[in-house]
């Protein structure tokens, strides 16, 4: 506010300065001083004045626009939590994505299960009296048109490829035969593999109790 002050005592310079003063003149009564002439500054000062009176104005904006360090830091601070909590908030779920995700997850678990028929050591009890039960059940319960191909267990799964050339996939009404009675099978969780046009690989997995016996 000094620069404020400053001005303000200059205005008042301005206002309280003194535009002439009487000429002398000689004892005759006539005047003797030569002739000066003097130039009106009223324009002039109110020019300096209004200069002045807007040098003012822009200062004490100056001095309204800069915030409080206090102030200044609260905002800061609010600014940092909404931009905290922008970035905690959960996104919106895209279902297309979501849907995507889902199905890359589900192939790479039927990849696991491949990987395991393949590498795992063999159970030959459980496989002495798992595959037959599948090979007997699959034809009876699919019926014409499906064929058995291979079957194959491990320790904790196994693996059976069905193909079917006369339909893309297996049909729903053969594969809902084949759930409703699958007899010593039903303790086995059953996934499809349906990837190959024209072939169906079933995989049915151990129960984890009887896996844990091993």
């Amino acid at each position: 506010m000094l620069a404020v002050g400053v001005l303000l005592v200059g205005l008042g310079a301005i206002g309280g300065r003194a535009i002439g003063s009487p000429s002398p003149t000689s004892s005759a009564g006539r005047d003797t001083a030569p002739k000066v002439v003097v130039r009106d500054s009223s324009a002039i000062d109110q020019q300096r004045l209004a200069a002045l009176e807007q040098q003012v104005l822009r200062l004490r904006a100056d001095g309204i626009r800069q915030p409080l360090p206090a102030v200044e830091a609260n905002q800061q601070s609010a600014r940092q939590a909404a931009e905290e909590d922008e970035a905690a908030a959960p996104k919106p779920v895209d279902k297309e994505e979501a849907a995507r995700l889902a199905e890359v997850a589900r192939l790479k678990f039927l990849d696991g299960l491949a990987y395991k028929v393949d590498t795992e050591a063999r159970d030959p009890a459980w496989r002495n009296q798992t595959e037959p039960v599948i090979a007997q059940l699959l034809p009876e319960r699919l019926g014409t048109g499906v064929k058995v191909d291979k079957i194959s267990c491990a320790s904790s799964v196994c693996r059976a490829r069905v193909s079917h050339p006369g339909s893309t996939h297996l049909p729903s009404e053969k594969l809902t035969a084949f759930l409703d009675k699958r007899g010593p099978l039903s303790s086995l969780e059953l996934q499809l593999d349906t990837r190959e046009d024209g072939v169906t690989t079933l995989y049915f997995l151990r129960p984890q109790e009887a896996q844990q016996e091993l």
